[in-house]
């Protein structure tokens, strides 16, 4: 019988990966708890899409965090070296 919360973790996990990245680390969690679960049933549950929106869920994460620690650090790198090509009284 499949878990009542895999359904919730893979519409999550495509949420996130198609349109809202920002949910990416809310599907991973909820996949998490739900597999975590699963475990613990011993085989009465099952857990297939929490396993996928668990996949989605982490690789929107990353999709997100790139750009953005990209872009943080082209901010840095930049300031540093206008910092140091600047002219000296």
């Amino acid at each position: 019988m499949p878990h009542q919360g895999a359904t919730t973790a893979l519409v999550l996990g495509l949420l996130s990966f198609l349109t809202f990245g920002f949910l990416g680390p809310f599907a991973w969690a909820k996949s998490a708890k739900v597999l975590k679960e699963v475990r613990l049933s011993g085989g009465a549950l099952t857990g297939g899409p929490a396993t996928a929106g668990m996949v989605l869920g982490v690789l929107s994460t990353f999709l997100v965090l790139l750009p953005t620690l990209l872009v943080v650090g082209i901010f840095l790198v930049g300031g540093f070296l206008s910092a140091s090509f600047a002219p000296t009284p």
